[in-house]
């Protein structure tokens, strides 16, 4: 079992090794793929790669696409909740704005 690192350090061999040992990368280099392969599996920013955050890889086995597009989906949906929840805020901040000024109008 192998755990990456929370930056981008031993992180990206690892995953170009994962790349490599899947087939994925058998006629393109681990190089050209490993950027997408990071940006469509982990996080978006592409600062941290965060494999241990959903569980362990193992490079003896083959890596499971449907288990890291779930995850991708999870972690979409937290995404759009954390949005959804940022969008009320500042709808909530709108009305108190609206009704403070027609609490001064009626005054």
């Amino acid at each position: 079992m192998v755990y990456a690192s929370d930056t981008l350090g031993a992180a990206p061999v690892l995953v170009a090794r994962l790349i490599t040992s899947t087939g994925f990368a058998s006629h393109h280099s681990p190089d050209q793929h490993l950027q997408t392969f990071i940006s469509r599996n982990f996080l978006r920013d592409n600062r941290e790669l965060s494999i241990h955050r959903y569980g362990v890889v193992s490079l003896a086995q083959p890596l499971h696409w449907c288990r890291l597009n779930l995850l991708r989906k999870n972690r979409d949906a937290a995404f759009a909740k954390r949005s959804k929840m940022q969008i009320k805020k500042k709808e909530l901040e709108g009305l108190a704005m609206l009704l403070k000024a027609s609490i001064v109008s009626f005054s």
